[in-house]
């Protein structure tokens, strides 16, 4: 252990207390001034590696715990226990719920895109796509067409908005 992991070491170890049943806290102070007096200090057990899942379940799965998000359970959890990566492992935890997967829908999408916008007759919705690829000889680009379900391919020298306008309007009015 090199001179500064010690000291970093002799630091973090005022934050520990040992029971007189030799069971592990570790310190915090409240950083609110409780009426006045001097800031409040609080214990929470530090947790084995092996109760982590326990703990979690109890906090997040359990009757008591009633799936309350990822914010609300690492406060309840922080209330009592203390390990490191607490707020990871309660992350995970959550991400692995099968009850809150299942029941939080995704967010819906307001903004309009290729993917959600539907079309009642052909040319109503139309977007083009520029893509480079390996240039061979002068052709560096690809302009994808979309119409409704017709798609048109064009190889283009260049992108510039005269180029671009041209093969747009080569493709919807040819």
């Amino acid at each position: 252990m090199t001179y500064k992991e010690a000291r970093e070491a002799w630091m973090w170890a005022d934050n520990f207390v040992l029971s007189s049943d030799n069971v592990l806290y570790y310190t915090s102070v409240s950083r609110r001034n409780v009426d006045g007096n001097l800031p409040e200090m609080s214990l929470s057990l530090v947790e084995p590696t092996t109760m982590i899942q326990e703990v979690l379940h109890n906090c997040h799965d359990s009757i008591e715990g009633g799936h309350q998000g990822v914010v609300r359970s690492y406060q309840r959890v922080k209330l009592d226990y203390n390990w490191i990566r607490l707020y990871a492992d309660v992350e995970e935890h959550l991400k692995s719920c099968l009850d809150c997967s299942s029941s939080k829908s995704l967010p819906q999408l307001k903004v309009y895109t290729p993917g959600n916008v539907l079309a009642e007759r052909p040319f109503q919705v139309v977007w083009m796509v520029c893509d480079p690829f390996a240039e061979i000889s002068s052709w560096k680009h690809c302009s994808v067409v979309v119409a409704v379900l017709i798609y048109w391919t064009k190889a283009m020298s260049g992108t510039d908005a005269v180029t671009v306008a041209k093969v747009f309007e080569e493709c919807i009015y040819r």
